[in-house]
């Protein structure tokens, strides 16, 4: 049954046929042709569909008031996937928002992307929502109080291609004196491509197909199938 559903499913994605093509050892090539099983509205087409996991850390961190040293937040990720979106949830408690620079940076220090920076507004006490590219108003021309989802200072987008794995770094530094706060906790959601996967076999002895080639069309995308005959797709 669990077979069954991802032949439909490797149907439904893929706009166009998936061609397999193996060679018989005294024999001339043998192609393996598999067809769309319904036809999707335009609109409905996709070629790739979005997993998204959120990554979280509810530990109470000190943000040191001026001339004190940056508030480092740290979320470890073991999953090494490619990022195709990357959003970012923060809950900071300080009286005075308009002190913080607030950052978030990529395993290795290799990105950093500022998400806020000195908030245009006086007495602006606390922060909890998500930066999301997505949003059209930017977290300078967000409403009071600071709840709900904005626009970064920096695009997100930075972030799109990298790796997930490793430690991401939020950083929260207090520019002026006399207000202090902490960090009540801060999460970051990464979005990347489903892994599309199947399985070839022969239609007369139902047995595993090796070493054929599987291409999505329309794609760039090709791969070999194994000795089981399976084959997986990271993208479309």
């Amino acid at each position: 049954m669990k077979r069954h559903f991802l032949t439909i499913l490797a149907a439904l994605l893929i706009v166009g046929f998936v061609v397999a093509q193996t060679s018989r050892r005294g024999s001339d090539p043998v192609k393996y042709t598999g067809r769309i099983l319904k036809t999707l509205p335009a609109a409905e087409r996709v070629n790739r569909v979005a997993l998204d996991v959120v990554y979280s850390s509810g530990d109470s961190i000190r943000i040191p008031d001026y001339p004190g040293d940056t508030a480092v937040a740290v979320i470890n990720v073991r999953d090494g996937v490619v990022i195709s979106d990357l959003n970012v949830f923060v809950d900071i408690r300080h009286p005075f928002i308009r002190d913080l620079r607030i950052s978030l940076t990529a395993p290795g220090d290799s990105v950093e992307v500022v998400l806020l920076n000195l908030f245009p507004g006086d007495s602006v006490v606390d922060i909890q929502g998500w930066f999301d590219d997505a949003i059209d108003s930017s977290i300078y021309q967000a409403e009071l109080p600071l709840i709900g989802s904005w626009r970064p200072q920096d695009s997100l987008r930075t972030f799109n291609g990298l790796t997930s794995a490793g430690d991401w770094t939020l950083r929260v530094f207090d520019r002026f004196r006399v207000d202090s706060g902490y960090i009540a906790g801060w999460a970051i959601d990464i979005n990347h491509p489903v892994v599309l996967t199947g399985n070839t076999r022969d239609t007369q002895t139902r047995l595993p197909i090796a070493g054929v080639l599987v291409k999505p069309i329309p794609s760039y995308f090709s791969m070999t199938t194994g000795a089981d005959g399976l084959f997986s797709f990271n993208q479309l």
